[in-house]
């Protein structure tokens, strides 16, 4: 069973270990810049972030991308908007409950005293 590096040295004989090795890292670089990009995208909104890990990750790509991973936020851009706008309507929630409360409570003990009286009056 022949190798990859078997089967393109048959259709390329100019091509070495050497270059292949290199092909493979440039494929894993351009894919780790890529990847930084869409990520950072996502997860800052501030342009000097943007661009300070995008600096960071093709200056010394792979100690790069490691440190752009330990210094990036945890949470994505969306998730946070979602997060507030949770936290508003449930805000609003409790602060609806907390009017109507007093209102229902009301209302239940009008109601069970008017059930209490038709079933004395049964009796």
């Amino acid at each position: 069973m022949d190798t990859l590096y078997d089967v393109i040295t048959q259709f390329f004989p100019q091509f070495s270990l050497p270059a292949f090795a290199m092909m493979c890292l440039g494929a894993v670089l351009v894919y780790i810049i890529f990847y930084t990009t869409k990520d950072v995208f996502a997860r800052s909104e501030s342009f000097l972030f943007m661009f300070f890990a995008l600096l960071l990750v093709t200056a010394i790509p792979l100690l790069g991308f490691a440190l752009y991973i330990l210094i990036r936020p945890s949470s994505r851009t969306l998730e946070r908007k979602m997060y507030a706008k949770l936290q508003i309507i449930e805000e609003q929630l409790h602060s609806a409950e907390r009017k109507h409360l007093p209102q229902a409570k009301h209302f239940i003990h009008k109601k069970i005293s008017v059930q209490s009286k038709k079933v004395k009056k049964q009796q």
